[in-house]
Order: C-alpha cells, then structure tokens, then sequence
C-alpha cells in the first residue's frame, strides 16, 4: 500500500524556497549520517531504518575491520554510497510533517552530491576512525612495486599488534614526511652490499622485488657493512638506482636509518591504480 500524504494548511503556506532549503539540507545531511535528514523532516520511522543500516556499516568498519581486505573495502564502499544516496532520495521525496516533498528533478542535484559526501568526507572519516589512511605514491622510488600516482590504503595501527620484521613495506614519518620503503635490516643486523646484491650477516639474501636500471653511481650499490643501531632500521627503495633511502647518511645526503618511533603503518593493497586491488609485498 502506497503512503499518503495530506498537507495541512499550515504546510501548504511554506514558502516553496523555504521548502526547497529544507529538503535539500535534509538530503544532505543525509549524504554523511544515513537518517539525519529524515531526523530534521520529523520522520522517525525511516530515521530509525537508516540509522540502524548507517550502524551495521559503523560496526564493518570498527570492530571488523572490514578494510583490512580489498573486498571488504569494496564492499563498505558499494554499501555506503548505495545508503547514503538512498536516503538522500528519501529525503527529496518522502512524504513528512514539516514539508511537502520535491519533484523527482531534484535528483539530478542530489545523487551526485550525496555520492561525493558519502564517499569522499564520508568514507575517509570512516577509515580514518578504524585506523586506516590513504597515501599517494610520490615518487618511482618503489617501483614496480608501487608506481608513481598509485594510491594504496594503509593500516596504521599495524604495529600496535605486530612487530616490523625484515622485507616489510612500510610507512613512516622522515623529516616530517610520510615516505614509503622496505625493511632490508633490523635493529643489531649487519647490512652491506656488493653489486646491488644485499647480505645480512655476511650472507646474501635474494630479493626478486628489487630493481636496478643500471644508472646509480658504484657506491650506491656497493657499501662496508653497516650495523644497524638499536632502535634504528635499514631501509630502501625497491628502485634501487633512483632511491634515496638508509645508503645515504651523509651530511649532504641526509638520510640515515629510521627509528622505530615513525613508523606509521604498513600499505596493504593498492586502490586507485592500474593494478586496483593488488596486495602490496
């Protein structure tokens, strides 16, 4: 059975601006909390549906975590731009006491809004709250493994569970930046390097993610042993020619090891890329 809607003469006296204001602050506030608008329409039925289906994806996020997996991101992502812009709708042409609804024609306004609030200040914020945060690849420096202009999701409450190990790709803060390298040595380890080819402890270790074009200077590939300090970590870039990274400690070249404090995450797949849902190793 379809809903009706009789106006009362107090609502048919709303000045149409008046109205329209309304609404669309409605559908807006919709777009971020799923149920607000329906709130400031006074409909309390369909706020208590929306809210409660803007709770279940609260609940994806933290404590699931659902982001941890592509699929799980994607899917929060489908779920809430499918809400957010159902509600949006909702709010522009549901019947409700404090005013008569618009024409459907104000759908060509209110979807591609709502969608832009929902997944661009809605989503992030989301991702934000569980621990999770987008970066964008600046450089080629960890090429191929991530490629310039790549954006992955990171989490970074990572090492609150898990210590760093040898071969992880992480985030962390140098000189007030965020950069993204690899692990090759950990604290007390002795790293050196002969030809591109790394060795701990004096043995080799292979490494199929690395890549060299050729064009760095001998010393760049070829360095003394170097103990890392305590508390320190060795780090370079998958592109090994065209990196700045823990080689370069001098003062011109002021790089050095990473200290345990910045590490601020670990990248988990890639998002907006060419590779679009890649896992980053």
């Amino acid at each position: 059975m379809e809903d009706t809607f009789e106006p009362t003469p107090s609502e048919t006296a709303i000045e149409p601006k008046r109205r329209t204001v309304l609404r669309l602050s409605a559908a807006f506030a919709s777009a971020l909390v799923p149920g607000s608008g329906q709130l400031i329409l006074r409909d309390k039925a369909r706020a208590a549906k929306y809210l409660l289906a803007f709770a279940v994806v609260i609940l994806l996020y933290w404590p699931f975590r659902l982001p941890q997996h592509y699929w799980g991101w994607l899917s929060l992502v489908l779920a809430s731009a499918g809400i957010s812009i159902g509600c949006s709708c909702s709010a522009i042409v549901m019947p409700s006491i404090r005013s008569l609804p618009l024409s459907r024609w104000w759908f060509v306004l209110t979807v591609p809004i709502a969608l832009i609030l929902a997944l661009g200040l809605g989503m992030n914020a989301g991702l934000r709250a569980a621990g999770f945060r987008m970066f964008t690849i600046a450089s080629r420096s960890m090429a191929p493994t991530l490629e310039e202009g790549d954006e992955v999701l990171t989490d970074t409450t990572y090492f609150r569970r898990q210590s760093p190990k040898d071969g992880d790709v992480v985030v962390f803060r140098h000189h007030g930046i965020y950069l993204v390298k690899r692990i090759v040595a950990m604290p007390g380890e002795k790293v050196s390097s002969a030809n591109g080819q790394i060795a701990i402890n004096g043995m080799p270790v292979e490494e199929p993610f690395a890549h060299h074009t050729g064009e760095a200077p001998p010393e760049a590939n070829t360095f003394p042993a170097i103990v890392v300090p305590a508390g320190q970590l060795f780090v370079l870039g998958d592109n090994r020619d065209e990196s700045l990274d823990s080689r370069f400690q001098t003062q011109e070249n002021n790089f050095g090891t990473v200290t345990l404090d910045d590490l601020a995450g670990v990248p988990l797949y890639l998002i907006r890329s060419k590779r679009t849902g890649q896992a980053v190793k």
